[in-house]
């Protein structure tokens, strides 16, 4: 016996579209299922043509001889928080076996993306990429940090200041110097 398809009614369409309308979190899911509508979706993409990211990355060299830092311009309107050679001083208080993997440190240059996404260095693999911030060492937050975020930045020389409805600024203790001795 085969199976028939059932004709779908036009008036279950029209209920569905009304609850969608009503019921933000059915609305929602029902967005996230589509594919992304934005300009940059619409023009071909050229599989041919190579992917570059806006960092240099380095691919594990399992040499054992060491680290080195490189050091790239910060970019305009931001600096590096600490010099090549204070990561050096910093890395040489560490015990041997946490440097016997790291391969290389980067003092990486702003761009477009590290702009919108507060991040001050992660690790990839063997290393260790340190991401400048504004020259006037001070973040502006939209919102009040959670109490563990205000305590953490506040022990390293972090003053959280609380200004107009309900933004906060993250600034440095002292401009002059940030102390790697913390």
């Amino acid at each position: 016996m085969r199976h028939r398809p059932q004709r779908r009614d036009p008036q279950a369409k029209s209920q569905v579209r009304q609850a969608r309308r009503r019921n933000s979190a059915v609305s929602s899911q029902q967005s996230q299922r589509r594919r992304p509508t934005s300009r940059r979706s619409i023009a071909a993409r050229s599989e041919a043509l190579p992917f570059s990211p806006p960092e240099d990355w380095h691919e594990p060299q399992e040499g054992g001889d060491g680290y080195r830092v490189i050091e790239q311009p910060a970019g305009g309107g931001y600096r590096h928080v600490v010099t090549p050679g204070e990561v050096r001083k910093r890395l040489a208080q560490l015990p041997e076996h946490f440097l016997r993997d790291l391969e290389v440190v980067q003092l990486s240059r702003m761009t477009r993306k590290k702009q919108s996404l507060p991040c001050y260095g992660m690790q990839w693999g063997p290393c260790l990429y340190l991401y400048p911030i504004d020259e006037s060492l001070t973040e502006y937050f939209a919102t009040k940090p959670a109490p563990s975020v205000f305590i953490e930045t506040e022990m390293y020389g972090g003053r959280w200041t609380e200004g107009d409805r309900g933004a906060w600024t993250l600034s440095v203790r002292s401009r002059t110097s940030i102390s790697t001795t913390s």
